[in-house]
C-alpha cells in the first residue's frame, strides 16, 4: 500500500477538500448516511467506494452510492434489527436506526441492501470480499470475506473505480489525507493518477479482470464514452484477446453498456466495439458483423461528405438524448452496404435501405430483448426516416403512421440526418425539411386532429350506438377513425364518424381499417 501522508501529497490532494460536502448535499443518502454512520460508531469499518468516490472526484454528478464494511452481513443486520440509537453528536437528534430496514438482494455475494422508511432511499452494502474463481465469466463462484479493504479494492475493475472514501476520521495508515477529517484510500497513486490523465486501466491483471467478468470489456468502452478517458493499451489489448467471451453475458446487460455509450456525450467511442473485435459478436445479424459493414461503407455518393459511419455518428449527435432516438439514429443506415447501386457516373446509391436497416434493427431488438414498445418506435423511425412528405395530405398521413409523439421524434431524427448532408448538394432535402415543419405547424395551428382525443367521438359514443360492446375492438376503431380523419380533416364531426362505425358493424372493423389503409397509402 502507498502510505506516504507528507505535506506534498496533501498538496496534491486539494483539488478534493470538498469531497464531503458534495456527499452532503446533491450526493446525499439518507440510507447510506445512517448505516455508515452506525456502522462506524459500532466499531467497523465504512467507506463510500467505486463509482460515486470516482463521480465526486471528477466533479460529476454521483447517482449512486455504494458502501464496502468489514461487517459480515449478518453484522450488518444484527445492527439494524437492533435499532441502535445514534447519539447526537453523530446524527441530528431523532434520527436512528429505527427509520432503515434491509433487504437480502444478494446475501451470497455479500451485499445487503439498506432501505430508508422517511424517503425510501437505498444504499448496497457490502463485506469486504476476495473472489473466487468465474466459471460463467460473469460471477464469482464462490466469495470469501475478508476484514482487508486492500483485498477488496484489489478485485474490483479498473483502478478510477478501485477509490475508497471515508469523511469520519480513521483508519491512517492508508493513503491521502486530504484534511484532519476525510480521508482517500485507494491501492497505489495509479488509481488517482488515471483519474486526473483519464485513463481506463484495469486493477492488476487485465486478462484475469476480463475473465473474472467479461461485462468489464464493455464497461471499458462505456467508461470512455462518459468520462471522454482514453483506455490503457494493455487494457485495450486485453479486450482484443478475450473479446470471445463476451458471448458469457446475457442480452440484456450487452444491450444497456450499448444503449449507456449511444446516451453519452462521445456516442462514437462505439467504434471501440469494432476495433476491440467485440463487433463480430455482438452485432453478428444475418452473419454479418452490421457494425464492420457500416464503417467500411465509403459512400461514394454527392449527397455526402463521409462514410456511413462517420455519417451514423453525426446523426446520433445530432440528435437529444433520447434512448429511442439515439438508437433509431444509430441503425437508420446500417442497411445502406447491403443496398448498394452504382449508377454509369460512379456514384453509389441505397434504394430501399430505410427497409432493410428497419429490418436489421427488428433482429437486433429481438436478440437483446428491447421492451415492446421502444423495438415499435425505433422501428417506425427507422422505417420512415426518408419517407417524402411533400403536401399537407402528406404530411398528416405520415402522423397517422406515426402518432403524433413519434411524429415529434420523426422530425428530430430527420433535422439530424438533414445536418449530416452536404448541403450545396442536397439543397432540396434540407428544404423538404422545412416544407415539412412548415406544414405540420399549419396542422397543429388550425387544431386538425392528430391524436385520438381529438376525434369529434369517444369510446362511449361508439358502445351507445349498440353495435359494439367494451372492449379491444374499440380502441381499434378508434385507431382506424384516427387515421381517416388524418388523410382528411373535414371527416371530423360526429355524423360522419358514425356512419363509419356502423359501416363496421355491418363489414366488420377488419373491413373498414382496409378501406382507410388503402386510403393512406393512395396517390396524393
Amino acid at each position: 500500500m502507498y502510505t506516504e501522508k507528507n505535506k506534498k501529497i496533501a498538496t496534491y490532494f486539494e483539488k478534493y477538500l470538498e469531497f464531503a460536502a458534495r456527499f452532503a448535499s446533491d450526493c446525499y443518502n439518507h440510507a447510506a448516511d445512517l448505516i455508515y454512520r452506525a456502522l462506524i460508531l459500532s466499531g467497523y469499518e465504512c467507506y463510500l467506494v467505486g463509482g460515486c468516490v470516482r463521480d465526486a472526484i471528477l466533479n460529476r454528478p454521483c447517482h449512486d452510492i455504494d458502501l464496502c464494511t468489514n461487517a459480515t452481513p449478518e453484522q450488518i443486520m444484527k445492527i439494524v434489527d437492533d435499532k441502535i440509537v445514534l447519539t447526537e453528536n453523530v446524527l441530528d437528534e431523532g434520527l436512528d436506526v429505527d427509520y432503515l430496514y434491509y433487504v437480502t438482494t444478494g446475501l451470497k455475494h455479500g451485499t445487503i441492501t439498506i432501505v430508508s422508511k422517511l424517503d425510501n432511499s437505498s444504499v448496497e452494502i457490502t463485506t469486504y470480499r476476495i473472489d473466487g474463481n468465474s466459471d460463467d465469466h460473469r460471477h464469482p463462484d464462490e466469495v470469501t470475506f475478508s476484514s482487508s479493504l486492500e483485498e477488496d479494492l484489489k478485485r474490483r475493475d479498473f483502478t478510477i473505480n478501485s477509490m475508497a472514501f471515508s469523511y469520519m476520521k480513521k483508519h491512517e495508515e492508508y493513503i491521502g489525507w486530504l484534511d484532519s477529517d476525510y480521508t482517500l484510500i485507494c491501492l497505489d497513486k495509479q488509481c488517482i493518477d488515471d483519474a486526473n490523465l483519464g485513463i481506463i486501466r484495469c486493477v492488476g491483471d487485465a486478462d484475469a479482470r476480463y475473465n473474472e467478468d467479461a461485462l468489464r470489456m464493455l464497461r471499458a468502452i462505456r467508461f470512455s464514452a462518459q468520462l471522454n478517458f482514453v483506455i490503457a493499451r494493455d487494457t485495450f489489448n486485453a479486450i482484443k484477446n478475450n473479446c470471445e467471451l463476451i458471448c458469457n453475458i446475457s442480452a440484456e446487460r450487452i444491450r444497456d453498456e450499448i444503449e449507456k455509450v449511444l446516451m453519452s456525450d462521445y456516442p462514437r467511442r462505439l467504434e471501440l466495439i469494432y476495433l476491440s473485435g467485440l463487433s463480430k459478436y455482438i452485432f453478428n445479424i444475418n452473419c454479418s458483423d452490421i457494425l464492420y459493414e457500416v464503417i467500411q461503407c465509403n459512400q461514394h455518393n454527392r449527397y455526402h461528405y463521409t462514410d456511413v459511419f462517420r455519417h451514423t455518428m453525426d446523426v446520433v449527435e445530432n440528435v437529444p438524448k433520447d434512448k429511442i432516438l439515439r438508437w433509431a439514429a444509430f441503425f437508420h443506415d446500417v442497411g445502406k452496404p447491403f443496398c448498394v447501386t452504382t449508377d454509369n457516373k460512379g456514384w453509389q446509391h441505397y434504394y430501399g435501405h430505410p427497409e432493410v436497416s428497419a429490418e436489421y434493427f427488428l433482429q437486433f431488438a429481438k436478440r437483446y430483448k428491447f421492451d415492446n414498445d421502444t423495438r415499435d418506435t425505433v422501428y417506425k423511425l427507422i422505417y420512415n426516416h426518408d419517407s417524402e412528405a411533400k403536401s399537407l395530405r402528406a404530411v398528416r398521413r405520415l402522423l397517422g403512421r406515426l402518432g403524433d409523439d413519434t411524429f415529434r421524434k420523426f422530425l428530430h431524427l430527420r433535422k439530424a440526418d438533414v445536418l449530416a448532408h452536404k448541403f450545396y448538394e442536397d439543397e432540396d432535402y434540407l428544404l423538404q425539411y422545412s416544407d415539412i415543419l412548415e406544414m405540420y405547424t399549419e396542422v397543429l395551428n388550425t387544431k386538425q386532429a392528430v391524436k385520438i382525443n381529438d376525434l369529434a367521438i369517444d369510446g362511449n359514443d361508439i358502445i351507445d350506438t349498440g353495435c359494439f360492446q367494451e372492449g379491444p375492438e374499440i380502441g381499434r376503431l378508434l385507431r382506424a377513425l384516427m387515421n381517416l380523419v388524418i388523410i382528411d380533416p373535414e371527416s371530423n364531426n360526429k355524423s360522419t364518424l358514425l356512419s363509419k362505425v356502423a359501416y363496421a358493424s355491418t363489414c366488420g372493423v377488419e373491413a373498414l381499417e382496409n378501406s382507410i389503409n388503402q386510403q393512406m397509402e393512395g396517390t396524393e
